[in-house]
Order: C-alpha cells, then sequence, then structure tokens
C-alpha cells in the first residue's frame, strides 16, 4: 500500500487488543486519575494511543475546561492526520503543538472562529465532534460537560468505533486535447483500499485545482512572479475505476470527473506567455476532498485527508502519449537549429512505400521544445483517431507534427516577425530545417510512402504551409493550409505558376481577427469577436489578402484541384457548449482550425459531398 490507513478499524481494534484487558485495570499513570473513576480506561486507551497528553507528565487535569487548541489537536491524532507543527496562519500562536491543529481544522471545517486558547461548552464541543464524525462516517457520542474527562470518553467512543482515514493519497490526471486546447478532466485517486462502488457519487467530492503560473503586469508589460491560483471544479462524475481512469466493477481507485469547457480555465494545464507569445505547461496540483464518507468493500467507513500536490504522481495525455517525441538538428547558412517534433505511425510493421504522411504544422503559441505542446494545443492528436484514419484505408496515415523553438514566420531566429516591412521575401528562416527534418523522417521510415506526402497547418502553420509548397511544389502530393498568414506581396506570379497543379484546401473564417480577410474591426469589448464591416447590399466586404488571394490567384492561373472551405465564423458544433444567448458558443474567428482537424470541411467536388480528409485520402503524385 503506497500510503498509510490511519485509524483503521483493523488497526485499531489491534491496538485496543493489547491494550483494553490492562488499561481498564492499570493506572493511566496520571495521579489525578482515579482507577476507579468513570473516564479512567477512557484515559488510559488514547494516552497508549498517542491520542491525549497530560498537562504534566503526571497531571491528566481531568476537570480543566476543554480549549480548542486541546480538542482539535486530540481529533488530529484520532484521525491520524498529517499535521504540519509549524503550519499556523495569521492571528495564531505557534506554540509547538497546537498552532498546526488549528490550521488543518479550519480547512476541514471543524472550526471557524474560536480562539485558540478559548474555553468551550459541551455545545461547542458537540458541534465539532458532530462535523469530525461526519467527517469520518461514524455517530458522534454527545458530551454533558465540557472538561477533559467528559472528552476523554467521548473520543475513546469515536476512536474505537472502527474507521478508515486515509493519508497521503496518491493521485494522477488525465488531460484531453479539445477543440480550444487541452482540460484536465479527470483526477484518479488511488487510495490502496478496495471500495464499495455503490458508496462512491459526484456530490461526496470536492476538486480544486491549483494551477502556479505566473501573472503578467499589462501596466509595465511584464511578468510578474508565479503564485498558486486556486480554483473550484466542478465534479460531474466519480466512480470506481482502473489504473486508466476507465470505469470498473471493483477496485481500490476512484475516478473524478470535472466540468470542462472553453472558458473553463482552471481545468488548463496551458499558460499563455504574454512576453514570448508562447504557450507552456504549468504546475498544477489537485486538492480533492471528500464531503461524505465512502465505504470500503468490507462495510467500513472510509474518510481521507485531502489531496495536495506531494501526492501527485503523474498525468496521462490521451493520443498524445501515443506519439514518439525527437529532436532534428540542421546546420547551414550559418544557422544552427534544432527542431522537435512528434510522430505517429499506424502500424509498426508496414511494408515499405505503403503508408502516406500527414504533416501538421503548429501555430506561433505551439512553439518551443516539447512537441505535447504542438498536438494538443490544437486538436492535432484527433488525426490519429478512426474518425480521420479510416479514409486512409488498411495502413491508415502517418502522422509528423515538426515544432519550431519560436514560430514559423520567425525572421531571424531572434523571434522576431517577418512582415511585409522588414523583408519583401516570404522565405521561412526554418525552411531548410523542416525541409531537412522531412528528409530525415523519410529515410528512417521507409514505409512512408513518398507519393503521397500531405502539408497543412493553421495561421502561422498555414503560412509556413504556403512557404514550403511554393519553395518544394514536387515534394507534396496536397496540401491543406487552414487561416494562412502568407502575404499575397511574397506571393509572386512564378509561385502560383508552380503550384496551380498541386491539389490545395484551404480554410478561413470570415470574421478572423488575426489573419484578416474581410473587412471590419475588432471589438473593443471582446477581443475573441470581430465586427464585419458590411457593404451598401448588406454583405461582408472581401479582402485581396491571404487564403482569398491565394485562392483567387490559383483558379485565375487555371487551377483544377483547389478548394476553399470558407466560414462565417468558428463556433461549437458539438452541441455541448452554448453562449449566454443560448446559441452554439462563439470561438475567436481565427480558430478555424477546429473544423479542419474535426474533419467538418466539406465541398461538392465531381457532384458528391467530400470532407477534407476524404479528399486528402485521393491524392497522390
Amino acid at each position: 500500500m503506497r500510503h498509510r490507513i490511519i485509524r483503521s478499524l483493523a488497526a485499531l481494534s489491534v491496538a485496543l487488543v493489547l491494550c483494553i484487558g490492562t488499561a481498564s485495570a492499570a493506572s493511566s499513570g496520571f495521579q489525578d486519575v482515579p482507577k476507579d473513576s468513570a473516564y479512567a480506561e477512557a484515559v488510559a486507551q488514547l494516552s497508549q494511543l498517542g491520542i491525549v497528553k497530560g498537562i504534566s507528565a503526571q497531571s491528566f487535569g481531568p476537570d480543566r475546561t476543554v480549549t480548542t487548541a486541546e480538542l482539535v489537536t486530540f481529533l488530529g491524532r484520532t484521525a491520524g492526520a498529517e499535521i504540519d507543527p509549524a503550519a499556523a496562519e495569521e492571528g495564531l500562536t505557534d506554540d509547538g503543538w497546537s498552532a498546526g491543529s488549528m490550521a488543518w481544522a479550519k480547512a476541514a471545517g471543524l472550526i471557524d472562529k474560536q480562539e485558540q486558547y478559548g474555553a468551550l461548552t459541551a455545545e461547542n464541543i458537540n458541534e465539532i465532534l458532530g462535523r469530525f464524525c461526519a467527517m469520518v462516517g461514524v455517530d458522534a457520542p454527545k458530551v454533558t460537560g465540557a472538561t477533559r474527562a467528559d472528552l476523554a470518553v467521548a473520543l475513546n467512543t469515536i476512536a474505537s468505533s472502527g474507521f478508515q482515514r486515509l493519508t497521503g493519497v496518491k493521485y494522477s490526471t488525465v488531460t484531453t486535447a479539445e477543440d480550444w486546447g487541452p482540460a484536465i478532466g479527470k483526477v484518479i485517486l488511488d487510495l490502496g483500499v478496495e471500495i464499495d462502488p455503490d458508496s462512491v457519487a459526484a456530490e461526496k467530492f470536492s476538486a480544486v485545482s491549483v494551477r502556479t503560473v505566473p501573472g503578467f503586469d499589462f501596466a509595465t508589460m511584464q511578468a510578474t512572479p508565479p503564485a498558486p491560483q486556486p480554483a473550484q471544479r466542478t465534479v460531474t462524475a466519480a466512480y470506481v475505476c482502473d489504473e486508466n481512469g476507465d470505469k470498473a466493477e471493483s477496485g481500490t481507485r476512484v475516478a473524478v470527473e470535472m466540468k470542462i469547457g472553453p472558458e473553463e480555465t482552471a481545468g488548463s494545464p496551458f499558460n499563455y506567455d504574454f512576453i514570448r507569445g508562447l504557450n507552456s505547461f504549468v504546475d498544477t496540483s489537485y486538492v480533492v476532498s471528500l464531503t461524505a464518507p465512502l465505504s470500503t468493500k468490507a462495510g467500513v467507513p472510509l474518510s481521507m485527508e485531502p489531496t495536495d500536490a506531494k501526492g501527485a504522481s503523474g498525468n496521462v495525455t490521451l493520443l498524445a502519449d501515443d506519439f514518439t517525441k525527437g529532436t532534428h538538428s540542421w546546420s547551414g547558412d550559418g544557422k544552427d537549429i534544432t527542431l522537435s517534433y512528434a510522430s505517429w505511425l499506424p502500424h509498426e510493421d508496414a511494408e515499405d512505400g505503403s503508408t502516406p504522411l500527414i504533416i501538421w504544422l503548429h501555430g506561433a503559441g505551439e512553439g518551443g521544445t516539447d512537441p505535447t505542446i504542438s498536438i494538443i494545443g490544437n486538436k492535432v492528436v484527433n488525426l490519429a483517431t478512426e474518425d480521420v484514419q479510416k479514409f486512409f484505408g488498411d495502413t491508415g496515415a502517418a502522422i509528423l507534427a515538426p515544432q519550431t523553438p519560436t514560430m514559423w514566420m520567425d525572421l531571424d531566429g531572434t523571434g522576431t516577425y517577418r512582415n511585409t516591412e522588414n523583408t519583401d521575401s516570404g522565405r521561412s528562416y526554418y525552411t531548410d530545417a523542416l525541409k531537412s527534418l522531412i528528409d530525415q523522417y523519410l529515410a528512417d521510415h521507409p514505409e512512408i510512402d513518398t507519393d503521397r506526402i500531405y502539408v497543412g497547418g493553421c495561421s502561422n502553420g498555414g503560412y509556413m504551409t504556403v512557404n514550403m509548397i511554393v519553395q518544394f511544389p514536387d515534394l507534396f502530393a496536397a496540401a491543406y493550409p487552414v487561416c494562412e498568414a502568407y502575404d499575397a506581396a511574397w506571393l509572386t506570379d512564378e509561385m502560383v505558376e508552380s503550384i496551380k497543379d498541386l491539389p490545395i484546401w484551404l480554410t478561413h473564417a470570415k470574421n478572423d481577427p488575426t489573419v484578416v480577410i474581410y473587412e471590419g474591426e475588432s471589438d473593443p469589448a471582446n477581443y475573441m469577436a470581430y465586427n464585419l464591416k458590411l457593404d451598401e447590399d448588406g454583405k461582408p466586404i472581401p479582402k485581396a489578402n491571404f487564403s482569398n488571394d491565394l485562392y483567387d490567384r490559383l483558379a485565375a492561373a487555371g487551377a483544377k484541384d483547389v478548394h476553399y472551405s470558407l466560414f462565417d465564423d468558428v463556433h461549437d458544433t458539438t452541441g455541448l457548449y452554448n453562449g449566454a444567448d443560448g446559441k452554439p458558443y462563439q470561438y475567436m474567428g481565427h480558430w478555424s482550425w477546429i473544423y479542419t482537424l474535426n474533419n467538418e470541411c466539406v465541398e461538392t467536388i465531381g457532384g458528391e459531398e467530400v470532407t477534407l480528409f476524404q479528399w486528402l485520402s485521393q491524392q497522390s503524385k
């Protein structure tokens, strides 16, 4: 068992069997506890269990009125709580024995504003005992007096009643890639004891995420030191599970599912760095506690101390963990560049030349040196699911997701954006390094069919997609750029001519506020929104740039297999998420990759409706 089970029925029964025969007859060791008193046996048993101590080596002080400090200290020992003696809070005296217990009792909801050394009445004691017993799942005894002798009898009843109180519970988290980004939607508690499945219910659990993230001072445009940001999560389900978090008929683990959604930021494992313009993983822990006891398979009431950062034992990121991660280094033209990448193969033993390759190039926020960010920042892992793989037959399609340390539109490797003001060339700083990575991947994987290599990406990656096809038009069988940011000023007629015979499927949304293709203005009240300007007929006014320009110029050049999924906006299509108006949740118009990665881009080709990846699977050089 990987954590301690304290005050269990078994443990207590052994302890009490050892002491009960002698303690009732023998002296507790305190001179002021008569052997024939009604509380002598209780004091003796609790003393041997280490729950109570005297006011001195010889005196128990049976007639002294109980203080808050004494009661919560005794209860902490009864529960087997792991209490830090130095965990004093503001307003508490750090006396070396009760301050930590006071902090624990407040956190557990046993006390509120009671003074540390304040004398308690019988009513006060019964109220606190009632809360404690509800927490551990046993009947609460009542005291008629407020002395230490009265309390000893009640505590002995509780300690002898048989319950399990867990401390040091280990837990892991489960992350999924969603339309809006990654989300931690499940905590798996490893309780180490067989649980009665019927005793497990969502309403018995509380979950608080603690994300330690740096702040950002917009006045100075500087990052501020990292600080914990606790936030209550909504528990939606709980059940006995296996080690993977899947529901099970029996076991020692419990899965706690939590609400996720595009505005549930407390569930995100990411933080956006405004200085670097990149997403990064943040230190996240969970405080999971029970609001009512569970039951063991044997029927013993089971409670636990809340989990903390020390109990975190890892995270599983579904689908993303199935990808292989690596790096590739390239040197040339005075540059030394290392790209990271994530890759996935549908079969490990595929025949040479049998498997097509889908390349995905990430957006600006997913750069860095951890390729997991580039495949869950956008739902790239969906490419490895049956939703997409089914179109590629028995072989399936391999996936390669390169990652740049900065962004694909980097001017010189320093993180400076390439634009029409600082260069007249659209050629990426990372062009040759990326080509080298692709070549090396092909060399390492002879199963790849080099006549069926498909390249696409979103935003910054959409720019890089266009950059790669105009630089190496013979390498790819098709391209699928999304909200691409390759400026029309960089796209020469010669480039258009070189790719007019390459099958291309573009995706963009009219209300994209980042890579703007329609006239309008950002909404000052909502940074996610972009208000379109309308002409005198009430129609949006297109601009001749980016996807619009590329499509029009390809069509004018005589391209036969170019398609354009142009959406009015980007909204939830799952039916799970709505806005305040009750309509489907509106994402930022820039996020048209949601449609692409969910394979929701549909065009009529040859008289039939065809999805993007269905079309892609049919392309070959």
